[in-house]
């Protein structure tokens, strides 16, 4: 079919010019709208990532403002809790130190009690001195220091060489003892005079009686070097005894010899 054209000859042409500028006037407008739109979409995802991030952040900052605060209060409470901890931690080290001591404690009364019966009537001691290490007693003599091991180191006078070496003799039978060792045995010089048999001092008998020095090892209860430690601070720190006074073993124990002024049986077997 054909299409007819009922429109008159002189409006034909009109219809068609004006066909023509409407369409190209409403192309720039369909294209201004997608911009529009596009651009408004930009601007709403924007302001939504914005908020996003303004809300973590003012989120993560509550939390670091709480955690701050919560350690400010935990350092408040350790600092008032320290002086607790300080003191546990100070009656724990005494209590080992004691536990240390008791473990490793020198009988020194039953020692001396033995020692006492093992010396011969004939022997008179001037000193007699208890040390529970090399550092912490004792004369300072060579034998004394080899062997850090308590030890009881005697010193006097009897009226012979077979005395000193019943003397040793009998001293290693005493229980504990496990090393005997004569540092010396020697007479004294003659006098210049040139006098005759005179009886000595201490009750030694006449002539030149051999003066000894004998030491004897405990080596069976050897203290801890902790311990021993311990036991030096605490001898430096005590009062040193005045000359003549009665001899008193480094842990503690008192003993009691002095020089005799003649000769005491303390006789009895070991």
């Amino acid at each position: 079919m054909k299409a007819i054209n009922l429109l008159p000859p002189d409006l034909r042409g009109a219809a068609k010019r004006a066909s023509k500028p409407s369409v190209a006037a409403e192309a720039p407008a369909g294209i201004g709208a997608y911009v529009v739109l596009g651009a408004l979409a930009a601007c709403v995802v924007a302001l939504a990532a914005y908020v996003l991030t303004t809300n973590t952040v003012k989120d993560r900052q509550a939390k670091l403002e709480a955690t701050t605060a919560q350690a400010a209060a935990t350092t408040q409470r350790v600092a008032q809790l320290k002086p607790y901890a300080d003191f546990q931690a100070m009656a724990e080290t005494r209590i080992q130190t004691v536990k240390d001591l008791a473990s490793s404690r020198f009988d020194w009364e039953q020692a001396m009690r033995d020692v006492s019966r093992a010396i011969p009537a004939d022997v008179t001691l001037s000193s007699l001195t208890g040390s529970v290490s090399t550092a912490s007693g004792g004369s300072g003599s060579s034998v004394r220091g080899s062997i850090a091991a308590p030890a009881l180191e005697l010193k006097g006078c009897t009226s012979g060489q077979k005395q000193v070496a019943t003397l040793l003799s009998r001293l290693r039978n005493v229980d504990g003892v496990t090393r005997v060792s004569l540092s010396k045995s020697l007479k004294p010089a003659a006098a210049a005079t040139g006098s005759v048999s005179t009886p000595t001092e201490g009750g030694c008998g006449k002539g030149r009686p051999p003066a000894f020095d004998v030491v004897a090892f405990f080596e069976g209860s050897k203290v801890p070097a902790s311990v021993q430690d311990l036991t030096v601070q605490a001898a430096a720190a005590s009062a040193t005894p005045a000359a003549g006074a009665a001899a008193t073993p480094s842990n503690g124990a008192t003993a009691t010899p002095t020089p005799t002024p003649s000769a005491t049986p303390q006789g009895g077997g070991s």
